[in-house]
């Protein structure tokens, strides 16, 4: 559209770098996919540690979206983009609650996700359909800012809701066990390590004790960080704790199975806790960007409804010539 109506592309950057009104959509997206690829990675995880299928409810999801995108464009005609990401933003909104309150039942949480998926399914459509429809003179290059600068909102909020569920951990881990899974790796592991040591140039013998040095010394130093952590302060530092026990269960580490075992029963109700407690911080964001919807669906109303933006051809000077 660019091309057709022959606008240079230097004015294309220039306009996309200079409107406010460009560079808050593309704002606005780092929150839509951030609501949308943040906790789509935690919902299998937080599910996994309540001991159900999470990837089940993740397939549920993903395949409501596709239906949900696929048959969207009555309810974009009558509704219009900004009414969809309104109603987006709300459904959005009542899913992660959900997801923060809801903690085993499966009947509940597959209702929350087609919610969830209500939600999320509309929004990157209508956001690059805003992009293109409202702000042509943008071009490609508006649309690729988009989408790119939504996916760094993604990763942002990815490591948001970790920080945000690392923090409650401490609140719903067993401190008795906790602390006694990591008193035992604090003296039984250093043994570990000495066998790897002896081993390390004999690949034979490496492969017979079915783990390397440098995994031992990884949960060794783990362990010792929060167990000072933990003896200075007489309480558990979230994120240390946390990656000290998730260090020993991923090792698999054949001799200490029982001890793994009694790691990963102490670690999964604190995991799912944090988790549902990530989901209910991060949930008055879509109420934030569903009142600019708001907003925007308001004044679309009181001009008559929506409208696209059209480029009108510009003359060349050979046109100008011929005229």
């Amino acid at each position: 559209e660019i091309a057709e109506a022959g606008i240079p592309v230097r004015e294309m950057f220039h306009y996309t770098f200079t409107s406010p009104k460009v560079l808050g959509l593309i704002a606005l997206m780092m929150l839509t996919l951030g609501m949308e690829m943040g906790p789509m990675r935690w919902i299998p995880d937080v599910l996994q540690a309540a001991g159900l299928h999470g990837i089940l409810v993740l397939v549920w999801i993903s395949g409501l979206m596709f239906l949900l995108r696929m048959y969207a464009e009555p309810f974009v005609e009558k509704f219009s983009p900004t009414g969809m990401l309104l109603g987006a933003s709300f459904l959005t909104f009542i899913s992660l609650l959900l997801f923060s309150f809801v903690e085993t039942s499966i009947v509940p949480l597959m209702f929350a996700g087609a919610v969830f998926a209500a939600g999320i399914a509309f929004f990157v459509p209508n956001m690059i359909g805003l992009m293109s429809e409202r702000f042509p003179k943008a071009g490609s290059l508006g649309i690729v800012l988009l989408v790119g600068v939504g996916f760094v909102g993604g990763g942002i909020s990815n490591a948001i809701m970790g920080q945000v569920a690392d923090s409650y951990l401490p609140e719903a881990l067993d401190e008795q066990s906790t602390v006694r899974i990591l008193e035992r790796v604090e003296q039984q592991f250093p043994e570990y390590l000495d066998r790897a040591n002896q081993a390390k140039d004999d690949p034979e013998a490496v492969a017979s004790l079915g783990y390397r040095e440098a995994d031992v010394l990884n949960i060794l130093e783990r362990a010792k960080d929060a167990l000072d952590y933990y003896r200075q302060n007489n309480q558990f530092q979230g994120a240390v704790t946390g990656n000290a026990l998730r260090a020993l269960i991923d090792s698999g580490i054949p001799q200490e199975m029982e001890l793994i075992q009694e790691a990963s029963a102490t670690l999964r109700p604190a995991d799912n806790y944090g988790g549902r407690m990530a989901f209910r911080w991060i949930s008055p964001i879509p109420v934030i960007v569903g009142f600019i919807f708001l907003v925007w669906f308001i004044r679309d109303h009181r001009k008559g409804g929506y409208r696209v933006e059209r480029l009108e051809k510009r003359r060349s000077a050979e046109d100008d010539q011929a005229i």
